[in-house]
């Protein structure tokens, strides 16, 4: 049996109960620099967790289970805290829910139906530019004006949906033929 409180583990913990409040107190006090730092902080967080798990052979269901909490505790706090102070609106809010949605509906469907994991770099990626791009909102109202920052946010968004989209759809219809790589846990 693998020990669940471990430092992967450990590391997801710390980036939802510390650095999330932190971000999104500096986001509301109007220090977005430091907020981008802290948020590059905790991306560069989530990729040590999952490298020192598998280095370490500490991947435990906990572990993945955490590892995702924090990385959606994290963006409904920053996009919430955004809609609040007015840097996005209920739209793109309501966007970029349903992006994190449709993974978690696929990272279930890998769970439920094949009893495994499917993470491939494409659909990862979905994840991990819209994520960045969150984090540059308040950078990009505050040099570009409101309207430019919701014409990237929108374009980002949509095409990062689109792309999600396309890949869940093409990997739904690829494990039905059996001729999808599921990692087994």
């Amino acid at each position: 049996m693998k020990k669940i409180f471990n430092i992967p583990n450990s590391i997801s913990i710390l980036r939802t109960i510390i650095i999330v409040p932190l971000i999104v107190y500096f986001f509301v006090i109007g220090e977005n620099i430091l907020a981008l730092i802290l948020s590059l902080l905790t991306l560069s967080l989530d990729v040590l967790d999952g490298y020192l798990a598998r280095k370490f052979k500490q991947e435990t269901k906990t572990g993945v289970f955490l590892d995702m909490m924090a990385d959606n505790i994290l963006i409904a706090a920053i996009v919430i805290t955004f809609v609040i102070i007015g840097y996005i609106d209920l739209i793109i809010f309501s966007l970029i829910a349903a992006h994190r949605v449709t993974r978690l509906a696929l990272a279930s469907y890998f769970w439920i139906n094949a009893k495994g994991f499917y993470k491939p770099v494409h659909i990862k990626l979905t994840g991990v530019i819209l994520f960045i791009h969150i984090f540059t909102i308040p950078l990009l109202v505050e040099y570009f004006g409101q309207q430019v920052a919701d014409i990237a946010t929108y374009t980002v968004v949509l095409a990062t949906h689109l792309a999600l989209l396309t890949a869940t759809i093409r990997a739904v219809i690829k494990h039905k033929k059996g001729t999808l790589e599921i990692v087994k846990k």
